[in-house]
């Protein structure tokens, strides 16, 4: 198979690529990811009664809601309720001494009002005028290796892929396992420095789907900040008068880590902290956040490794492929000054230039 553009994952960057170079190549790029979402914005199906929330809980200002005429969106107050005082920020860096680039979970706490999506995958796909997964090209696979000289893409099952350039917005840390016959030697080192180099912290999250009456529409935040939960945050989210979800959250690194059973703990303390009652809950899920909150140190390797993959038309895009805090407005708004745009520009001879 040939392709001009390939793009590598199909979370929030991967669909905001595919939709901009849609617009500019004769034909799509293909998508190559073995599952469908990302790593925070790609939602969880809770299937009981067919409902689509995020992962993880993801707001947005107040102040850019007017930049997403297609999607429904939710203004509510917010409140914050301090079960347990203590280090939390501590607890949520998983007492590792990291530092972070944004604790975006805790932006919100100081605000009276928070806005949400109501329908987050409905919204990502009309902001980028996507029809639907079915419309992507697509294909449903892992990668074996991509050989830089030759310009090719090996998959798990067999599928040899020649390209032009590639987006790349799989983890950063995942590239030097799959990327082969790199003749540049500094690139290959910045490849071997960012495995040690670039740290992050981890999160675990148990979600659930809560049919229950409500008695004021409002975002609380709860927060617990001793050693004696392994939960650090809950959140309870509205999403009818009579249905919310609620994310039970911990944090994990190799000081803190998680051991077997941790989401009966989670359940067990949510239960005792009455912030769950298990006569009320449709459904749940267990999601496994792996760059939960990113390191802001060594961020130069990055950009260096960058600039070398793009001389082999490999191009970095996204939050965890560039190890940038992007949130989900960053990626959307294309049009915002603030936000960094693709940095390759596609000609009609087929070059690819960095801008």
């Amino acid at each position: 198979m040939k392709v001009k553009g390939v793009i590598i994952g199909s979370g929030l960057s991967g669909l905001k690529s595919y939709a901009l170079l849609s617009k500019q190549l004769d034909s799509p790029p293909l998508i190559i990811d073995f599952t469908f979402g990302g790593s925070l914005v790609m939602p969880v199906d809770i299937t009981k009664l067919s409902r689509v929330v995020p992962k993880v809980p993801i707001f947005i200002s107040t102040e850019l809601v007017s930049f997403f005429p297609h999607c429904s969106i939710k203004c509510l107050p917010l409140e914050v309720i301090v079960l347990k005082e203590g280090d939390l920020i501590d607890k949520v860096k998983g007492y590792t001494t990291i530092n972070v680039q944004r604790l975006w979970i805790y932006e919100i706490l100081k605000k009276n009002e928070v806005c949400f999506l109501i329908e987050p995958n409905d919204c990502i796909f009309k902001s980028l005028n996507i029809a639907s997964v079915t419309s992507l090209n697509r294909v449903r696979d892992n990668i074996r290796k991509i050989d830089a000289e030759r310009k090719n893409i090996v998959t798990s099952q067999g599928l040899i892929i020649e390209y032009d350039f590639i987006v790349y917005t799989w983890p950063i840390h995942s590239l030097r396992n799959i990327l082969t016959n790199i003749s540049d030697i500094s690139v290959n080192k910045m490849l071997t420095t960012v495995d040690s180099a670039l740290n992050y912290v981890s999160i675990y999250s148990q979600l659930y789907l809560i049919n229950e009456k409500i008695s004021e529409q409002k975002v609380s935040v709860f927060v617990h900040g001793t050693k004696t939960y392994r939960m650090h945050t809950a959140v309870k989210v509205p999403i009818s008068d009579n249905l919310y979800t609620i994310y039970v959250l911990t944090s994990y690194s190799k000081n803190y880590p998680l051991h077997a059973g941790i989401g009966e703990k989670l359940y067990s303390e949510a239960k005792r902290l009455r912030l769950i009652n298990p006569a009320t809950i449709i459904d749940y899920a267990d999601v496994n956040i792996t760059y939960g909150f990113l390191g802001a140190e060594n961020l130069d390797i990055v950009d260096e490794l960058r600039r070398g993959l793009g001389n082999y038309n490999i191009h970095l895009f996204g939050r965890i492929a560039e190890w940038r805090e992007y949130d989900v407005a960053t990626l959307l708004l294309k049009a915002v000054p603030t936000i960094p745009e693709l940095r390759w520009v596609i000609f009609e001879d087929g070059d690819h230039q960095e801008m």
